[in-house]
């Protein structure tokens, strides 16, 4: 295979591992673009993308600020339990394990919006 002119192309590079794909653990993490059972449920719900994703962007942001403040102030521990990013990295599983609790509530936490996000949009009327 050549890149043109003669020129061999070049390998396509090898996509970077991706960590903690199980559907439990990837519908809340750090990484913005994971917080789509919020999005599919809100999304349904309302049916206005540009909702679906304020609210999703709205919430990934007070979850991490709530759960970065909570480590910081005292007065505002309560936040902690409340944010998803607690179950992700609180029980800091590079250090201590694989934690299945955590893992489990982010699975409920995943399966409730799944089943809000498909039952909406199946009483959508979705014909053009």
């Amino acid at each position: 295979m050549t890149g043109g002119a003669g020129v061999p192309a070049l390998p396509r590079p090898t996509p970077p591992l991706r960590c903690c794909q199980e559907p439990a653990v990837a519908a809340f993490t750090p990484d913005p673009g994971r917080h789509r059972t919020l999005a599919l449920a809100v999304g349904a719900l309302i049916g206005r993308r540009a909702v679906a994703l304020a609210v999703t962007a709205v919430a990934a942001v007070a979850a991490y600020l709530g759960n970065t403040l909570a480590r910081q102030v005292d007065a505002l521990s309560w936040l902690e339990p409340l944010s998803p990013f607690r179950y992700y990295s609180g029980g800091e599983p590079l250090r201590n394990g694989f934690q299945a609790g955590d893992a489990a509530i982010l699975a409920v936490i995943s399966l409730v919006l799944v089943t809000i996000g498909a039952f909406a949009f199946s009483r959508r009327d979705v014909a053009v």
